[in-house]
């Protein structure tokens, strides 16, 4: 009986074995696959993995950089917040297919060591805000802006059954459950908005907070930091 060959296999490349990762990664979540399983997945031993990549931060490293390559960025002749908007909701559509990705993006960015596809991203926000007005503050309202927006994903991808960092919402609602009788606020909170996230309608829920957010942070820096002409 012949074994599983542990060099290269025949037909085996690093854009297949990233791509039989990306496919781990939304079935299962970045956490929740191990170098065994993308083996067992191509038909090798874990040791011919190690052949292409020497260790999985490389292959997490070069899933993010494929998923990140998925974003198409929106018409630069649209107004800087609209171009925003857009971006960001795209960006997000995108990370949450991959549960985890969203948070390795951005231990990614804290390391300085920001996804390459998304370098025509930054470059494009910057040029957009400059070109808005901003000009010496268009550094920190990019900043704010991604910070707040990845935040916001990230929050929502934890709610995830996938996530190794699960946030279990309906756990959460009925913990509530004491102290939103003696708070008419605090039930307010729960039955009208947070009751509803692990519904079939959550995910609209959550997309409409999302533009919602990233609208009035977009319209907060207009007020606060563009200069105002009288």
């Amino acid at each position: 009986m012949v074994g599983k060959d542990t060099s290269r296999r025949a037909g085996l490349t690093h854009e297949r074995v990233i791509d039989c990762a990306c496919t781990l990664t939304r079935e299962h979540g970045l956490q929740n696959w191990t170098i065994r399983d993308l083996a067992t997945a191509l038909d090798v031993v874990p040791s011919v993995i190690y052949h292409y990549f020497p260790t999985k931060t490389q292959i997490h490293d070069q899933i993010r950089d494929q998923i990140c390559a998925e974003l198409t960025l929106p018409d630069t002749h649209l107004n800087w917040q609209e171009w925003f908007t857009q971006a960001l909701t795209a960006l997000r559509d995108i990370l949450l297919r991959y549960t985890g990705l969203t948070r390795h993006v951005m231990d990614s960015l804290e390391h300085g060591l920001p996804p390459r596809p998304l370098i025509p991203f930054f470059e494009t926000a910057i040029v957009k805000l400059t070109e808005a007005g901003l000009e010496e503050n268009a550094i920190p309202a990019y900043t704010m802006i991604v910070n707040v927006a990845l935040d916001a994903i990230e929050h929502h991808d934890r709610q995830s059954p996938l996530s190794s960092n699960h946030h279990d919402i309906t756990a959460m609602v009925n913990k509530l459950e004491p102290l939103a009788k003696e708070s008419p606020a605090l039930a307010m909170m729960r039955d009208d908005y947070l009751a509803h996230l692990p519904t079939p309608s959550g995910e609209r829920i959550s997309e409409r907070y999302f533009r919602l957010l990233i609208r009035s942070l977009l319209t907060g820096i207009e007020q606060e930091l563009m200069p105002q002409h009288s």
